[in-house]
C-alpha cells in the first residue's frame, strides 16, 4: 500500500496523486518495475523520462543477468561432462531474451509519444538504437498532445 509523502494518506489510484492534499508524488524504483511489466502489452500514451529511465535501469539489469547466463552457457560447452546443458540454457537465454524486449519497446515507444513523435519510430531502434534513444532525453510537451495527457511524474 503506498502513501502520500506530504500527507501520509493512502493512495487509491496508479498515477501517484493523493486525493486528499493534491500533491504529485514522484515514482520509485520499484513502482516503475510493477508498471513496467504491469504495461507491456500498452503502446498508447505516455510515459515520464523518470518512469522511462527507471524501465531502462530495469533492463539493463534483466541484459546484465541474462549476459552472465550467456557466458556461463559457453563456459559449460567447454566442459565435456556437462557441456549437454549448454542448449537448454542457451534456449532458455534466448527466450528470456525476447519476453524482456517487449516492456522495453513498449515503454520506449511511450516516451517517444510523450515528446509528441509517432510511437512507430520505435521501429528505428532495430536498425539504430540510438535513433529512438535520442528522443528520451528530450522534454515531453507540454500539457496534453494527441497521444495523451502530460505524465504527472
Amino acid at each position: 500500500m503506498k502513501t502520500c509523502a506530504k500527507c501520509s494518506a493512502v493512495l487509491e489510484n496508479d498515477n501517484g496523486v493523493c486525493e486528499k492534499c493534491g500533491n504529485i508524488n514522484e515514482i520509485s524504483f520499484l513502482e516503475a518495475f510493477k508498471l513496467y511489466f504491469k504495461k507491456t502489452f500498452v503502446f498508447s500514451g505516455r510515459i515520464s523520462k523518470r518512469e522511462f529511465w527507471f524501465c531502462f535501469a530495469w533492463s539493463a539489469i534483466f541484459a546484465f543477468v541474462l549476459f552472465a547466463i550467456s557466458i556461463l552457457s559457453v563456459v559449460i560447452m567447454a566442459i565435456p561432462e556437462i557441456h549437454m546443458l549448454a542448449l537448454p540454457l542457451a534456449l532458455i537465454n534466448g527466450i528470456a531474451e525476447t519476453v524482456l524486449t517487449i516492456p522495453f519497446i513498449s515503454a520506449l515507444c511511450k516516451r517517444i509519444q510523450d515528446t509528441g513523435r509517432p510511437g512507430a519510430l520505435v521501429l528505428l531502434y532495430f536498425v539504430c538504437n540510438i535513433i529512438p534513444l535520442i528522443f528520451c532525453f528530450m522534454d515531453g510537451t507540454d500539457g496534453a498532445n494527441k497521444y495523451g495527457e502530460k505524465p504527472l511524474r
